[in-house]
């Protein structure tokens, strides 16, 4: 059943490499309005099967840095593969990680190094779309955040928001590495900078961002928790509570933070209960969340240090 996107990624390959630039421009050019056009990503986010999706992706980001590698300047094409490399990393690869490390340690070990690798590359496309525009961003925006981070407009929202998402996303797959954890207050400034510029950007996911944030940060207060709660109910409020994913985040951060069992399954409960029909273009997210809800209900009695004693 793979050969055949595969096969059909060696001919976009074989017609990059062999044809005139004139063509490999006007390929490059359906093949990117193809992967970024309304329809194509109603037809991704409207999925209800989510390993169809992580299963056709590898192929797809080989393709485009293919693509890519033809057309070094196409800003486009780094964003999108920021997209597609940070989300299968953290809403795939990083997700199998936490599943299988009490059963199969070496594999969720294996997953957490996929996963912290191909986040830092999806950052370092968003990275890299932003230095296009402004030089030597990514050395500026670790000596002055501020400085250089004001700079930047609203049409610089996805490249700063999956830039921030990547970076974190890639800090989290190794919590050990200090000198990435070093760069946190450069990733949450970045991720800071967007909600600033487009407060709802992807349907309320930097506000989502920003409940887990809250919680999970050195030394969290109980004034970081409150903001964590003012941020789930500002998204709930904007998505009319039709996206599971926020329930989720404030369920296994702030919840599991208190050590607050029936907030978790509050949390858990709203979460199953979003229909992941009645919005299609966020079915496959609800579909992914949900899954997540169902196993975290599992491992209460891994989170929860009295989690014996209230079941009893």
């Amino acid at each position: 059943m793979k050969k055949y996107p595969v096969f059909l990624s060696l001919i976009s390959v074989l017609i990059l490499t062999s044809c005139s630039s004139i063509i490999k421009k006007t390929f490059i050019s359906q093949m990117e309005n193809g992967f970024s056009n309304e329809k194509t990503l109603y037809v991704i986010n409207s999925e209800n099967d989510p390993e169809l999706i992580w299963d056709s992706m590898p192929v797809a980001l080989k393709t485009m840095e293919v693509m890519l590698s033809q057309d070094p300047c196409n800003n486009k094409l780094k964003i999108i593969l920021a997209t597609g490399y940070v989300s299968y990393a953290q809403g795939n690869l990083a997700q199998l990680a936490q599943i299988t490390k009490n059963t199969n340690y070496t594999q969720s070990k294996h997953l957490s190094h996929r996963a912290q690798n191909l986040s830092l590359r999806g950052r370092d496309y968003a990275l890299s779309a932003l230095e296009s525009k402004y030089p030597d961003f990514s050395r500026n925006v670790r000596i002055d955040k501020e400085l250089t981070l004001a700079q930047t407009t609203v049409e610089d929202v996805p490249a700063l928001y999956w830039a921030a998402a990547g970076w974190t996303g890639g800090i989290s797959s190794n919590i050990n590495n200090m000198e990435n954890i070093a760069e946190l207050p450069v990733a949450v400034a970045i991720m800071q900078r967007a909600m600033e510029l487009d407060r709802y950007y992807k349907d309320g996911a930097i506000l989502e961002f920003f409940i887990a944030y809250g919680a999970r940060k050195p030394n969290a207060t109980k004034e970081n928790m409150a903001d964590s709660k003012k941020y789930l109910e500002e998204v709930v409020a904007y998505t009319h509570g039709n996206r599971a994913y926020p329930y989720v985040v404030y369920a296994e951060s702030v919840a599991v933070k208190r050590q607050d069992i029936k907030l978790f399954d509050e949390m858990l409960n709203k979460a199953l209960a979003v229909n992941p029909n009645e919005v299609m273009k966020w079915r496959l997210v609800n579909t992914i969340a949900q899954e997540r809800a169902a196993w975290l209900q599992t491992q209460k009695e891994l989170l929860f240090i009295d989690f014996e004693e209230v079941k009893e």
